[in-house]
């Protein structure tokens, strides 16, 4: 059996920091469509403000081809 989720992501953030990546969590950013804000979403990892990393922890993975 695993850990939860926020254990991964915090092992995650030391590794990168190390490395001299930059990388913010739990950032909150807005939805927006047709130039209206309808909807806030918090991401689990934005890496160098480049790349979104949406975290998920799984009992199994899953094997199917």
């Amino acid at each position: 059996m695993g850990f939860p989720e926020i254990v991964y992501q915090r092992a995650l953030i030391i590794e990168l920091t190390k490395l001299g990546i930059c990388c913010k969590q739990e950032v909150e950013r807005d939805i927006i469509y047709e130039g209206r804000v309808i909807h806030k979403r918090r991401l689990d990892l934005l890496v160098e403000d480049l790349v979104l990393l949406e975290l998920k922890a799984l009992k199994e993975v899953d094997k199917a081809e």
